[in-house]
């Protein structure tokens, strides 16, 4: 199996036009819609995450079964509220 990972990120939604336009200009298309379970889904573990403390701003998806979320934790989150989180070192973690 391919170790190809995609990374999803949570623009502001001011910032939407400017980062599709650029997208275009660099050839991008857009327009290709393929009826999924994948958004219920993502849009589930979303809020899954969310009721403990965590604030998702973007998503890894690696080999099709792990999701690794980008977040921003809330100031008042508990111990006891988190999940098990990966536990890596600076030079890690700017690289997929």
């Amino acid at each position: 199996m391919s170790k190809e990972k995609t990374l999803m990120i949570i623009i502001p939604s001011d910032e939407v036009e400017d980062t599709l336009k650029n997208g275009m200009d660099s050839g991008i298309e857009r327009g290709l819609v393929v009826r999924s379970e994948i958004g219920k889904k993502l849009y589930e573990e979303f809020n899954n995450v969310k009721q403990f403390g965590y604030f998702p701003v973007g998503v890894i998806l690696e080999d099709g079964h792990n999701l690794e979320f980008l977040f921003q934790r809330h100031p008042k989150q508990s111990k006891k509220n988190r999940m098990v989180e990966l536990k890596m070192g600076k030079e890690q973690k700017n690289k997929l």
